[in-house]
């Protein structure tokens, strides 16, 4: 039965934890900073159902994500899938462990050596890679992709943006950008259009894109070099380096 009146159900245990816990199904995925063991936590009675030593060393740079019905974790150059309800590994890669993304059954894994990877989510199969040819200090957390309608877009460095069909990894259009860092998280999309912060001539600005093609149909200046956009119903968000500024989307 549901809990009433703000009744505590149950207490979890004690570990000492920066990620934040995470649910799927039935059961909380919870990760302990001290070991680095990953608890798998009955959501209804609190009671630990089983626990992965994942033979981590450090926090700093792990990932962790829940699925349909796996989590998730990536740290040190090794990325797990980890079934909710048994605490087993159902399959594991070695290599690319930056921003990971999941977006329906797909992950998307970026490489440090400057390569998007496209994962099955349940077997971990490979779907395909595409080298963007970045080198290792632009390549990271801004390569985190948004995918819609069947396309992919993210900025694959601080000098390019890509459009990608979403079940093949093949290249629709790039885009020249010329930023002087990567921007950080996955390029606002919005009916059609990719927003892409870019640099032209030293003059900063947000460039609407057309999703399909490429093709750059508006550009609106910034204050400041923009570092992250998102999308809302009507407007775009951008937080640049003097703060967030909100721009009417093209279409």
């Amino acid at each position: 039965m549901p809990a009433r009146g703000g009744v505590e159900r149950w207490h979890g245990l004690a570990l000492s934890g920066l990620i934040p816990p995470l649910v799927c199904g039935q059961i909380v995925g919870v990760v302990d900073d001290g070991t680095m063991a990953i608890h798998g936590i009955d959501a209804r009675t609190g009671k630990q159902v089983w626990s992965y030593q994942t033979g981590s060393s450090s926090s700093l740079d792990a990932k962790f994500l829940a699925g349909r019905d796996h989590f998730y974790y990536g740290n040190q150059g090794r990325f797990l899938a980890i079934g909710a309800a048994s605490g087993k590994v159902s399959w594991q890669t070695t290599g690319p462990v930056a921003a990971p993304v999941l977006v329906g059954n797909t992950f998307y894994l970026g490489a440090q050596g400057g390569t998007l990877h496209a994962y099955d989510a349940t077997s971990g199969k490979l779907r395909w890679a595409f080298p963007v040819g970045a080198e290792d200090d632009q390549f990271g957390a801004g390569t985190q992709p948004t995918e819609a309608d069947g396309m992919v877009y993210f900025h694959g460095s601080k000098d390019k943006a890509f459009g990608l069909v979403a079940a093949s990894g093949k290249k629709v259009w790039e885009l020249d950008v010329s930023n002087p860092n990567v921007p950080n998280g996955a390029p606002a999309v919005l009916n059609g259009v990719v927003y892409v912060i870019q640099d032209e001539n030293y003059v900063k600005q947000l460039a609407a894109v057309d999703a399909r093609t490429g093709k750059v149909l508006d550009t609106r200046e910034l204050s400041d070099f923009g570092e992250l956009t998102i999308a809302g119903r009507e407007l775009i968000y951008v937080q640049t380096g003097a703060g967030i500024v909100a721009l009417r989307a093209v279409r």
